[in-house]
C-alpha cells in the first residue's frame, strides 16, 4: 500500500489491495449513493473473477466525514467475486463534491477500438459483442447480464477471429442488406456463414443482395420478401427474430431446400431448437 497526501487540502490518496473484507467495511459507509444496479455488479465481478481488472486511476472516493461518495458497484463486485484487486482510494474530500461526480461521458468499447485504430470500429464493437454472447450461450441476443461482454472480452473476440475485419468491410459495401438488416447482424451472419461454408455463404449473400433469378420456394427469396414487407410497416422485425430467420434461411439454402413459407419459432411453447447453430 502506498499513499500521497495533499497538505493544502488534507486529501489523501492510497493504493490498496482491496479485499472483500475491506470492501465490506467501506461499503457500510454508503449512505449517499444512487440505488445499486445488480447487473453492473455482475459485469464487474465477472471481470474481476477472470483477472481482467486493472488499476486505471478510477478511485473509490470517501468524504472527510467518512461517507462513501463513489465506488459502491466496484466494492460490491469485490465482495461478490471474492477477488482481491488493487484500487485507489481518495479520502478527505468535501461532502459537497458528491454532486460533481460522474459528470463525464463514459468510454465505450467503440471508443477504445477507435483509439486503437480498428477499422470499422463501430461495427466491430457491435459484432464482437454479439459474437461473444453467441460463443458463451449460443444466442447472440441473450439479454442475461452474466453474458454481457466487457471491453477486454470484445478485444479478445476480435483477436481470435481476424476474419471479422473482412466481414465488417464486406458489410460496409452492401447497400441492400444493410438497408433492411442492422449492419452488426449482417456482419455476424456473413462471418459465421462464411466460416461454416464459404461457397454456400457466397451464393446466399449474392442472391440476397440482387434477388436475381430466384425460383419460387427459394429460402433466400422468401427471406428477401419478408424483409422488404416488414420494412414497409412501422418498424423492423425484432433483431433476434430477424437474425433467427436469416440463420434458418441460410441453412435451408445450403441444404437446397424449397418451401412455401419461411417461419421460425423462437418464443412461447415449443420454440425451435438450435436456431442459431450453423
Amino acid at each position: 500500500m502506498s499513499n500521497m497526501t495533499n497538505t493544502h487540502t488534507n486529501i489523501n490518496v492510497q493504493f490498496v489491495d482491496m479485499t472483500p473484507e475491506l470492501a465490506g467495511r467501506l461499503i457500510q459507509a454508503n449512505t449517499r449513493n444512487r440505488p445499486k444496479r445488480p447487473t453492473v455488479v455482475d459485469v464487474l465481478a465477472g471481470a474481476m473473477s477472470r483477472g481482467e481488472w486493472a488499476t486505471n486511476g478510477d478511485a473509490i472516493r470517501v468524504s472527510k466525514s467518512g461517507v462513501l461518495l463513489d465506488g459502491q458497484h466496484r466494492l460490491s463486485a469485490v465482495i461478490q467475486s471474492g477477488a482481491t484487486v488493487q484500487m485507489m482510494i481518495v479520502s478527505g474530500l468535501d461532502d459537497e463534491v458528491f454532486s460533481t461526480i460522474d459528470r463525464g461521458a463514459g468510454r465505450k468499447t467503440s471508443d477504445v477500438m477507435a483509439i486503437l485504430n480498428f477499422p470499422n470500429y463501430v461495427r466491430i464493437s457491435s459484432v464482437t459483442r454479439l459474437l461473444h454472447t453467441w460463443e458463451v450461450c449460443g444466442d447472440p441476443f441473450n439479454g442475461n447480464p452474466r453474458y454481457a461482454a466487457t471491453t477486454a472480452q470484445q478485444l479478445d473476440v476480435y483477436e481470435r477471429h481476424p476474419g471479422l475485419a473482412d466481414s465488417a468491410a464486406w458489410a460496409s459495401s452492401k447497400r441492400w442488406s444493410t438497408k433492411f438488416v442492422p449492419s452488426s447482424v449482417v456482419c455476424l451472419c456473413h462471418y459465421l456463414f462464411t466460416k461454416a461454408d464459404r461457397a454456400s455463404a457466397d451464393s446466399f449473400f449474392l442472391d440476397l443482395e440482387t434477388g436475381a433469378g430466384l425460383p419460387d420456394g427459394s429460402p433466400v427469396l422468401l427471406l428477401r420478401n419478408r424483409l422488404v414487407e416488414q420494412a414497409s410497416k412501422k418498424g423492423r422485425l425484432d433483431k433476434r427474430y430477424m437474425t433467427a430467420l436469416i440463420f434458418k434461411a441460410f441453412k435451408l439454402h445450403r441444404d437446397g431446400a424449397s418451401l412455401k413459407q419461411l417461419r421460425v419459432r423462437t418464443e412461447g411453447d415449443g420454440p425451435e431448437r438450435d436456431v442459431f447453430v450453423i
